[in-house]
């Protein structure tokens, strides 16, 4: 799993994989630690709270490694070999649009708040 800029190998040493299901769902930012845990079902001990300017970073930290990694991606090496079909290029253009398209949103509501 990659966070921000860190990897990190999931294993069940603690926990178990439908626990982190499970309280994936409640990370929108509307549930505090204590209820996600509730509304999960799992110890409070297992949700940890990070700030929003943290999250926000950690966000900002992946994009900035996705854009630093994303030329050696596999998919990248079958596009150049033409090893691919066709379809993997319209989905890989389609993906980045989204991508960036989610960028330029962020930084205009982000302007918006700063103005505001």
């Amino acid at each position: 799993m990659i966070i921000g800029d860190q990897h990190f190998e999931l294993t069940e040493e603690i926990g178990n994989r439908h626990d982190l299901l499970s309280i994936k769902r409640y990370l929108d930012g509307r549930h505090t630690s204590t209820d996600i845990a509730a509304k999960a079902g799992v110890a409070r001990e297992s949700v940890e709270s990070i700030s929003g300017a943290e999250f926000v970073k950690k966000i900002e930290d992946a994009c900035r490694m996705r854009g630093q990694q994303i030329g050696f991606h596999h998919i990248f090496t079958g596009i150049t070999e033409g090893s691919l079909r066709p379809e993997v290029l319209l989905g890989l253009v389609l993906e980045t649009y989204h991508y960036i398209n989610w960028e330029y949103r962020r930084r205009i509501s982000r302007r918006r708040t700063l103005w505001s």
